[in-house]
């Protein structure tokens, strides 16, 4: 809109919403950049924090305090960046690397968080007001970070169901698989039928996850699997930085460097449930003058 508007066309703009419902908080931005583009637009350029905490003010200020306010623009803040960064219905489980830079990690720590803080403020709201903030606020965030945990936790499934020997972590991702998509399922429920004595009914009901197509033909939810867990305990290691788990030996890291602080994850499983408790001796010696990698012995004990 910046640009359109730069190259001179501003008797009329014309957007594709879809639906309107769901689009309140892009399609007042767009209708404020056209009715008042010399404050919002090019001229003052990096004030959408400040457009956001003044449109939030403007639906929640006469139900919830000046904090509270704030914390749900950053609500809103960081659904909108995380949705423009991949759009849920193209989100899949390989979309997010398990492998380089902790990505899905990070990924899934921003998404568990926004998840919370949209919860906290919810909790917040004053009664009457809370129809209205989990049509604007709570379910596009939520719904949204719900799909992302989702397909991190299907990717993590298919991590460990992979391993040779098999993981039982696998069964555990499995299972959050299983309750991100039994909460999609119910946040949809609560949209369409409850909240606002059922005013919106069906409005929620169109397809969000795993495009295949263009468009929602063939969508599906990710694919996740469970297995039969070993009699025997074997330990299972695996790093980050690294591909499959490691059942003796030893284990190295990724190299350390002098100049960065890097930081790399362990994580210790089994084949079995089983009691016996593994035992980690973690060795890395002249981090601070080199690229020396660190090593990891396990044991049982």
């Amino acid at each position: 809109m910046f640009l359109v508007y730069d190259y001179g066309i501003r008797d009329l703009w014309i957007v594709n919403v879809g639906d309107l419902k769901p689009m309140e908080l892009p399609i007042s931005y767009f209708m404020e950049l056209a009715y008042d583009f010399e404050t919002w637009g090019t001229g003052n350029p990096n004030r959408t924090g400040e457009f956001l905490e003044t449109w939030t003010e403007r639906q929640f200020g006469h139900a919830a305090d000046e904090e509270t306010t704030e914390g749900i623009a950053r609500v809103l803040a960081d659904y909108t960046k995380m949705n423009g960064s991949r759009k849920p219905e193209v989100t899949y489980a390989d979309t997010y690397s398990l492998l380089h830079y902790n990505e899905a990690q990070r990924v899934l720590e921003k998404a568990i968080r926004l998840e919370k803080d949209a919860q906290t403020y919810y909790e917040l709201v004053q009664k009457e007001q809370k129809d209205a903030y989990y049509q604007l606020v709570y379910y596009p965030a939520v719904a949204s970070a719900n799909v992302t945990k989702m397909q991190i936790y299907a990717s993590l499934n298919h991590k460990y169901s992979g391993f040779q020997p098999q993981s039982v972590l696998a069964n555990h991702y499995a299972a959050l698989v299983e309750e991100a998509i039994a909460k999609d399922v119910q946040m949809q429920e609560e949209y369409n039928n409850k909240i606002s004595r059922g005013k919106w009914e069906g409005m929620m009901s169109s397809a969000h996850i795993g495009y295949v197509n263009w468009n929602d033909e063939g969508w599906q939810y990710p694919e996740f699997k469970y297995f039969e867990p070993k009699e025997k305990a074997m330990m299972i290691v695996d790093v980050e930085g690294t591909n499959g788990g490691f059942t003796a030996e030893t284990v190295a890291l990724t190299p350390f460097t002098s100049l960065q602080k890097e930081r790399y994850r362990i994580t210790v499983s089994n084949v079995a449930f089983d009691s016996h408790q593994p035992v980690l001796t973690y060795a890395a010696s002249g981090v601070c003058c080199g690229r020396i990698p660190a090593l990891v012995r396990v044991r049982y004990e």
